[in-house]
């Protein structure tokens, strides 16, 4: 599974996996510590060949800093891209761009911060991959170097049957971003993705972010 943590600057160390809702840290009430769950609320399914770039809205979750002990925020993000093609000996290539946004109570709306992933996918079964080696093996003659040979090497046929078979891949990602507020509101956080899909795509049939509707959108403090 790949993953990409985008690093944290909070100066605490505290995380989902091993925080419990109802513990509280200290004795005053400035020293608890509080966590608050946002929500999936859409799927990026990008129409693939198109020229325009298209964004999705992926989670979101409400901050209401008057009642934060503290005044620093730690926010995690983490969803499943999904890549679907033909099977063949190119790779999928993706390029997409995730942007943490946050609007105040006056409508206002800032970038807080963006991150690029890019993902090379095989999609190509290890099965058909051994049996086609096999066979292109049995046939051609390759250096040490390049035992593989290259797709033009295989003959049609054979390219033509592996190529039918379409192939579904998901991948997580995964962010996390922590920063100071700087004056009392009721904060929006949101998440969304973007990219040019003629430009950011190579190779592929469908791509969606957050298919299954269950992005996980968490805030710390």
């Amino acid at each position: 599974m790949d993953v990409h943590i985008g690093k944290s600057d909070c100066g605490w160390d505290i995380n989902i996996k091993d925080y419990d809702k109802d513990s509280k840290r200290g004795d005053s009430e400035s020293e608890k510590f509080i966590f608050k769950r946002g929500k999936s609320i859409g799927t990026a399914n990008f129409i693939v060949g198109s020229s325009v770039p298209q964004t999705f809205t992926l989670a979101q979750v409400f901050v209401d800093s008057n009642k934060l002990p503290r005044d620093k925020v730690k926010i995690e993000f983490s969803t499943f891209i999904t890549i679907s093609s033909i099977q063949s000996m190119e790779s999928a290539d993706i390029r997409l761009k995730f942007r943490l946004k946050r609007r105040s109570s006056d409508g206002s709306l800032s970038l807080v911060r963006q991150w690029g992933h890019i993902n090379s996918i095989s999609l190509i079964d290890p099965v058909t991959f051994n049996q086609l080696l096999w066979q292109m093996k049995s046939i051609h003659t390759f250096d040490r170097d390049s035992d593989l040979g290259k797709e033009e090497d295989i003959p049609l046929l054979q390219r033509e049957t592996l190529k039918i078979s379409k192939v579904s891949v998901s991948k997580a990602f995964m962010v996390s971003h922590c920063e100071s507020l700087q004056y009392l509101d009721n904060w929006e956080y949101f998440i969304d993705v973007t990219a040019i899909p003629s430009i950011d795509f190579k190779n592929v049939m469908e791509v969606a972010v957050n298919l299954d509707n269950d992005a996980s959108i968490e805030v710390f403090t």
